[in-house]
Parts: C-alpha cells; sequence; structure tokens
C-alpha cells in the first residue's frame, strides 16, 4: 500500500493504538458508517471545533474533517483499517486457576499465618 499523508498516518496510527487496545471490533462498524456518512462526520468536526479544541489541536481537527471530506482518501483509510490484523484473541487473566487447581493467593496466606 502507498504511504498514507500525513493526516490519514495520524489518523491511522491512533486508530491502530485502539486496535491494539482491543477495540478492534468496531471498525466493521466504522467501516460501514464511514462510507456513508464520512461528508456528514467531517462537518460535525467542523461544527464542533470550538468544543474540541481544548482536547485537540484545531489543525488535527480541520485535517481530520479536510480527510472525511475527500471520498479518495476515505477510502484510503478504511482499506487500511481492512488490512489490520484480526483482534488478539482474549486472553486469560494471568494468576486464573485452570479447571482442578488449587488458588492459593495472598489472602490465604495471611489467613493461614493467622
Amino acid at each position: 500500500m502507498d504511504p498514507l499523508p500525513r493526516a490519514e498516518r495520524e489518523l491511522a496510527s491512533g486508530l491502530a493504538r485502539l486496535h491494539r487496545a482491543g477495540l478492534g471490533s468496531l471498525f466493521p462498524l466504522l467501516l460501514e458508517v464511514g462510507r456513508g456518512l464520512g461528508f456528514l462526520g467531517a462537518q460535525a468536526l467542523w461544527l464542533l471545533q470550538p468544543l474540541l479544541t481544548p482536547f485537540v489541536p484545531s489543525r488535527r481537527i480541520a485535517a481530520w474533517a479536510r480527510l472525511l471530506e475527500n471520498p479518495v482518501a476515505l477510502e484510503r483509510l478504511l482499506a487500511y483499517l481492512e488490512e489490520l490484523p484480526a483482534p488478539p484473541a482474549e486472553q486469560p487473566l494471568e494468576g486464573i486457576a485452570r479447571a482442578g487447581e488449587s488458588v492459593s493467593g495472598p489472602l490465604d496466606r495471611q489467613e493461614g499465618a493467622r
């Protein structure tokens, strides 16, 4: 895939962080909604820009809005999302006992000391 322009790279980087955080299951929804509502999303960003500026730099909001207004750029970004690997399977929490194993934790040890 061709390198993404800067605004697209920044947005793609944020989406990749969400993916690594386990929120990749939201991407199919983003893909479907993004194709049809990119322009409306851009208008929402322009409208909300004064409220978002304390949290996100104004130039970044403008770059995202321009990206959403551009169907070619939006398709490139959505293609990038489709190429991300599937979200990792949920890993069992460390320390959870398997069937048949006994569990000993800090509380058990404290009670045994009494």
